[in-house]
């Protein structure tokens, strides 16, 4: 049997801290609100789906293949997932959702402009009709609140 990489144990052992910090995470948050589901009930979910997965990785990290070279990419794509994060409470749902849609498009997937713009447009109205709307759930669409 060979010995897996450093770096697939790391990753394995990032995943295991994520899993708990998911978790440790949710109680914080508390899992019923008035009533229904509260907002820690996901991240308790996640991290009870996640925690085993990243524990017999980090035992048996030979089921994960070779790491390869660290790419940019995704380390961009979690930068712009944290300045996303970071906005909404600033600029409320819409318009964060649709300049993170715009520049995702276009960095990531390569496409045009309008094209882009477009997609993030019937995107975010979409995401909206959904949450508010539909689904009930509180949250300002607008920096102003509304």
């Amino acid at each position: 049997m060979t010995r897996a990489p450093s770096s697939v144990r790391v990753s394995a052992a990032g995943f295991v801290l994520l899993a708990l910090t998911f978790g440790f995470g949710s109680f914080q948050l508390g899992f019923r609100h008035e009533g229904v589901p509260g907002p820690g009930l996901l991240p308790l979910l996640t991290s009870v789906i996640l925690l085993p997965v990243g524990v017999r990785l980090l035992l048996r990290p030979s089921l994960l293949p070779g790491a390869g070279p660290v790419r940019a990419a995704p380390l961009l794509a979690l930068a712009l997932l944290a300045v996303y994060g970071a906005a909404l409470p600033y600029g409320g749902f819409v318009a964060p959702t649709f300049v993170v849609l715009v520049v995702w498009v276009v960095a990531f997937h390569r496409r045009p402009l309008m094209h882009a713009i477009v997609l993030a447009l019937l995107l975010s109205a979409g995401a909206a009709a959904l949450f508010r709307p539909l689904l009930g759930v509180p949250m300002p669409l607008w920096p102003w609140g509304g």
